[in-house]
């Protein structure tokens, strides 16, 4: 019987400023030193962190440096002798997965953050990315999934049986977002935002599955019927010029404001009267955690485990992707109903605790232990 620490290799294509990044980072970070030995694999674009490199991993699809990522993965990953490789993403899911299989490692886990089912590629590349994690599912031992409905939605499109899956909330580090949050009047000031306006804001990467030009046509509808809101748009990604020239056809330039990414989150969130997330596709959507943590109320797309989270309602309204004229409604309505709004940035606030990082470790250290002893690696 093998003793414990274990060495485990977590796998992600890159380490960027988005939720599967910090989901994965709070793993390796904080997982039992005493029992597991947790080291961290990503692609160059992840240089300077504490990671195994793999020049040729990206997230664009190049078959001859995927092919490449792949021999440069089995490589570090027999030269290691893990027990356990934990997949994050759908590059580094399929690759890692494989490499680790011919390396003849035992334990084999995968978090896919969400999918690629809908709201992120055509028809025929949609098609291939399901039947490929269809073959991959066969070789892996546990997929996590971040909420229930993920669940649902492989097993609906046949990944795999549903006993294969077991549902981890993506874990959040609360304290930052309970304890001494910064002043409102002076997070709006930071950002040139006018004291006597409502603030409508939202954070995450400009790309298309995350809707923030359906925001911004948001934004457009209420211009007149809401003069005095303004709102806040935090992030950067290949959307940006984009969504800066629609706000200019739209004549909402003068009130929304693009402050580029903020590596102080709690600081946009206080300055926020009301967070909008209208993605086209969530996986769960951490920063609804975040603005929960602050009691901030919620208006966010019925898609992925977004309803999950918002605890079907009771601390958001949900409203259909891709309709702006149902989400200019449903902000229209928090702003103008404060009591309604305070309600539901209460109930958010009560509700964030059952998504603590502390909570995500301990359940996937769980599945570790659980899977050991599967394997008769570990004794229960």
């Amino acid at each position: 019987m093998s003793q414990v620490p274990f060495n485990i290799l977590h796998i992600i294509t890159r380490l960027d400023r988005g939720g599967s990044s910090e989901n994965t980072l709070i793993t390796v970070a904080r997982l039992d030193q005493h029992r597991y030995r947790p080291v961290l694999m990503a692609g160059p674009s992840s240089e300077g962190a504490d990671a195994i490199l793999i020049p040729h991993l990206g997230r664009k699809i190049r078959p001859l440096h995927d092919l490449l990522a792949f021999a440069e993965m089995y490589a570090k990953i027999r030269q290691g002798r893990y027990t356990i490789v934990h997949t994050h993403s759908s590059k580094a899911g399929i690759l890692g997965r494989w490499a680790a299989r011919l390396a003849g490692v035992p334990i084999i886990v995968h978090t896919p953050h969400g999918h690629v089912f809908y709201g992120y590629y055509e028809r025929v590349p949609t098609y291939l990315f399901t039947v490929l994690e269809r073959l991959t599912a066969r070789i892996t031992d546990k997929i996590i999934t971040l909420t229930e409905a993920g669940i649902r939605e492989h097993v609906e499109r046949r990944i795999a049986p549903r006993e294969k899956f077991i549902s981890i909330h993506s874990g959040v580090d609360l304290a930052p977002y309970t304890e001494l949050p910064p002043d409102p009047a002076a997070a709006r000031k930071r950002f040139g935002l006018s004291p006597d306006c409502l603030v409508v804001g939202s954070v995450g990467r400009f790309e298309p599955v995350k809707g923030y030009d359906i925001l911004l046509r948001a934004a457009g509808l209420l211009r007149t019927r809401q003069p005095k809101v303004q709102f806040l748009l935090a992030g950067e990604g290949e959307e940006a010029p984009h969504l800066k020239r629609l706000a200019e056809e739209l004549q909402v330039d003068d009130r929304v404001f693009f402050p580029g990414w903020q590596q102080e989150l709690p600081h946009v969130l206080s300055a926020l009267d009301l967070f909008v997330l209208p993605s086209r596709n969530e996986g769960m959507g951490r920063v609804l955690v975040q603005a929960m943590a602050m009691g901030t109320p919620i208006v966010a797309t019925r898609v992925g485990g977004i309803p999950e989270v918002l605890g079907e309602g009771e601390t958001g309204l949900l409203v259909a992707p891709d309709d702006p004229v149902e989400l200019a409604a449903a902000i229209e309505r928090l702003l103008t109903d404060r009591e309604l709004a305070g309600k539901i940035g209460e109930a958010g606030r009560r509700r964030a605790s059952a998504y603590s990082a502390d909570k995500m470790v301990a359940d996937i250290e769980s599945l570790y232990d659980t899977l050991l002893i599967q394997k008769g690696l570990a004794s229960a």
